[in-house]
């Protein structure tokens, strides 16, 4: 996809593999039918991909009137999906329906496996719309932005829910014996002390560690590595300069990192979304001193 068609490359529309099934049969959608934001955006979803493909059409084969009659280029289209490797004719517009179907067959994946499931006749409704050139609901420019509008409320949705629930677990954890929380908000408990040296943010650290998600899930650890890891105190995340400060060489702590002292809205784990609170169970084996500046 073009670079300025940004949103369409990175959804990747799930239309593409409809139309094996309804493309030639999808009727037009109606407003009434849009009853859910998610509907909406199936709807803009379906309509921005289908223009964004009937205007790449017509700029790559505008000499070849042919394949400019849409219910050909649909024919070919289903053609090309379901036609046998073995005899499959590989012209441009079977190379380019195949490139469709890909992406559309990886962003339905993508949205099943993260729970939103899109209304797939209003998409098939809405491609045929565009590739006919039909603004029944929207246009173009519409259908772009109602669908970034739903992927920024999305997003925010479930970042505000990985916040809450984050929230809720500190605030029973708290009261829970040995635990302490800082100013920050970071909690920590002390399963081992040790009598070494207690870093500094600038110095380098070699520590295990195990890292969890709130539901148990292990996301990352240098125990399943079986090497340590080393790095610059001041160089991860906020929770970990922070935490780690606290440990004496020896000591092996539990940090409870808050999202915004963690990762904040990169997602961890395979998450739907950021703003995580991650569990950290951290073993300091060495400090290793910043050598002092030159003079």
């Amino acid at each position: 996809m073009k670079s300025g068609f940004t949103l369409l490359a990175s959804a990747a529309a799930a239309c593409a593999m409809m139309l094996l099934s309804s493309c030639d049969s999808a009727k037009s959608g109606s407003a009434a039918a849009l009853a859910t934001d998610l509907d909406s955006a199936s709807y803009a979803l379906g309509f921005a991909q289908g223009d964004y493909i009937a205007q790449s059409v017509k700029q790559q084969f505008a000499q070849d009137s042919a394949l400019l009659n849409w219910g050909k280029f649909a024919a070919k289209f289903k053609q090309g999906l379901s036609a046998d490797s073995a005899t499959f004719s590989r012209k441009q517009v079977e190379i380019l329906a195949e490139q469709i179907f890909m992406q559309g067959f990886s962003m339905a994946n993508s949205l099943r496996s993260q729970g939103d499931t899109l209304n797939m006749n209003l998409v098939a409704a809405a491609f045929a719309d565009a590739m006919n050139g039909k603004a029944v609901i929207m246009d173009a420019r519409t259908a772009q932005k109602t669908f970034q509008d739903y992927m920024t409320n999305r997003k925010a949705r479930l970042e505000n829910a990985n916040k809450e629930a984050g929230q809720k677990f500190l605030e029973e954890n708290a009261g829970k014996e040995g635990v302490v929380t800082t100013a920050s908000g970071l909690q920590y408990k002390v399963l081992t002390e040790g009598n070494g040296p207690k870093p500094a943010a600038t110095d380098t650290v070699v520590i295990n560690y195990k890292g969890t998600l709130l539901d148990g899930t292990v996301f990352d650890s240098s125990y399943d590595r079986k090497e340590p890891a080393e790095f610059v105190l001041n160089q991860v995340i906020a929770g970990w300069t922070e935490g780690v400060q606290l440990m004496n060489e020896g000591s092996k702590f539990v940090l409870w990192i808050p999202g915004d002292l963690a990762y904040a809205a990169r997602p961890i784990g395979g998450a739907k979304a950021g703003y995580q609170l991650l569990t950290f169970e951290c073993e300091l084996l060495k400090v290793k001193p910043a050598k002092a500046a030159k003079k």
